[in-house]
């Protein structure tokens, strides 16, 4: 009994070591042996980059319309009101894009597309 409780000790300690010294060659090899749950595996991938994709553009563009909101708060002119009035259309385009992917929820959207629109009214009431 002794010796199966040590020789069990002795296989997890090695698996343990396998997994943390290989854990970087682990992470790109498919594990699973059925066809159809390897082509999941693969969906899964593709449709997890196309979703970080649509998510990525909706943070870029809102960073950019805050970008060019700013620059419209401290010289408020025409020129710059053009530039965040087209970068707040193009925030809200790609965040319509993300929502109707289901990468974005109806309501999260509707918050994001608010408080943005909130912020512009803000900088032009105060303009």
């Amino acid at each position: 009994m002794l010796n199966t409780k040590v020789f069990i000790l002795v296989i997890l300690f090695q698996f343990n070591y396998n997994l943390s010294t290989n854990s970087h060659k682990v992470k790109n090899k498919i594990m699973a042996n059925i066809k159809s749950a390897i082509k999941r595996i693969k969906v899964t991938k593709r449709n997890t980059l196309e979703n970080k994709l649509y998510s990525s553009n909706v943070k870029t563009f809102t960073k950019k319309y805050l970008a060019s909101l700013d620059d419209y708060k401290e010289n408020p002119n025409p020129a710059n009101l053009a530039i965040v009035t087209q970068n707040l259309s193009l925030t809200f385009s790609k965040i319509d894009k993300a929502t109707k992917k289901n990468i974005l929820h109806k309501n999260t959207a509707a918050r994001k597309k608010s408080a943005l629109t909130k912020a512009f009214s803000f900088v032009k009431t105060v303009n």
